[in-house]
């Protein structure tokens, strides 16, 4: 028997999903909710569902503390066999640049008061990427799926 490990559930659906939140702290908690949900029924591990938690909960948190105050997309995808992924748009205020670099996010000493969010996302995923244009600040994520142990008879 052939195991399709990469399978989407009929359960989901669509394999790429966007949900929308104003700029607000409870957002965090409600994109969470959304992509605990959304990677359970696509079949994600729970330990790779609650590093996306912790990625998309500091990426939305970032937005709202630090963007213009509009609202927050969040989008989750599935439908690349070999990785998870998860993107979070936000927008920027006035004409500052956020740093694109994702290679200098680093988790900020224990002496600082903040500046842990965007190296946390780092160190979370297996490919993280950045992008600036027009206002819009985006976030892509992506995790590789973990191939399913093999019971052995």
């Amino acid at each position: 028997m052939r195991l399709d490990w990469w399978a989407v559930p009929d359960a989901i659906m669509s394999p790429r999903q966007q949900q929308r939140y104003g700029s607000a702290p409870e957002s965090a908690r409600a994109a969470r909710r959304f992509v605990t949900e959304f990677f359970g029924q696509a079949g994600a591990d729970p330990h790779t569902i609650a590093e996306l938690e912790l990625i998309v909960s500091e990426l939305v948190t970032n937005a709202v503390e630090h963007g213009s105050g509009a609202e927050v997309s969040v989008v989750v995808d599935a439908s690349d066999p070999r990785s998870w992924g998860l993107n979070v748009v936000s927008h920027t205020s006035g004409d500052e640049v956020p740093e694109l670099s994702t290679h200098s996010w680093k988790i900020a000493s224990t002496s600082q008061r903040s500046g842990r969010g965007l190296g946390i996302v780092r160190e979370l995923s297996d490919d993280v990427d950045a992008d600036w244009h027009d206002g819009r600040f985006t976030i892509g994520c992506r995790r590789s799926r973990t191939l399913p142990v093999a019971s052995q008879s």
